[in-house]
Order: structure tokens, then C-alpha cells, then sequence
């Protein structure tokens, strides 16, 4: 449970650090501010990596809270800022577990670099 914890806090530190585009890879779809549903398959034909369970909603920002919007309108905080100062939902139940590397789940930094760059 500790390592998971662990593991959990050093991605989600990463993810805040880590805001520069990524070497070699495109932009993602579109990060303009304006709110548009967003799919896997999108996402993931750009090569990034999608990490939760829903196969679309909103990626979305509000004061460097990056969060995600089911169409449900259900709202999970995917950084800390979101969780803790904001009061979204945890990811925890429909962050996706990385069958690569059991016991730990599949990273969320794409996801969150894609919403900080709706915060500029």
C-alpha cells in the first residue's frame, strides 16, 4: 500500500513539473480553452497515453486545476490542486491500473499536461 502511495505521489509531482511539450510527439487534438468532448481514440492516435476508464469526456482546467469531466458531468481532479484546493472527486476510482507494471496504475501526464495548456 506504501509503494502505491508512493508510486502515486511521484507521478502526480512529475506531472506538475513536467509542462514542456514532449520531443518528437504532436500536439494534442486541440487544447484551446474552449471545452470540447475529447476520446480515447483521439488521444491516443496522437500518441499519448489515455489513463482512465471513461472513453470520453473533458479535459479541463480552472486556476491550474487540471480535472476530468465525465458527460455525465461527473468532475475527477487528475492533480493535486484539483483534489485538495478545488474539492473534484479523486481519479482513484476510474484511473486505469498498467498491466505492464502490476500494482501501479498507467501514468495521467499527458492528460495533465493537456490541461495546463488549457490554463494559458
Amino acid at each position: 500500500m506504501g509503494k502505491y502511495i508512493i508510486i502515486t505521489l511521484v507521478i502526480l509531482c512529475y506531472s506538475c513539473v513536467n509542462t514542456e511539450k514532449k520531443e518528437g510527439r504532436a500536439a494534442p487534438i486541440s487544447s484551446s480553452k474552449a471545452s470540447k468532448i475529447l476520446t480515447k481514440v483521439d488521444f491516443e492516435k496522437q500518441g499519448f497515453v489515455w489513463a482512465l476508464k471513461p472513453d470520453e469526456g473533458y479535459i479541463k482546467c480552472r486556476d491550474n486545476a487540471i480535472y476530468f469531466e465525465t458527460v455525465n458531468g461527473v468532475k475527477y481532479g487528475l492533480n493535486g490542486i484539483a483534489t485538495k484546493s478545488k474539492g473534484y472527486k479523486s481519479v482513484d476510482p476510474i484511473w486505469l491500473l498498467n498491466e505492464k507494471l502490476p500494482g501501479t496504475k498507467l501514468s495521467i501526464v499527458d492528460m495533465i499536461d493537456f490541461g495546463l495548456k488549457k490554463c494559458k
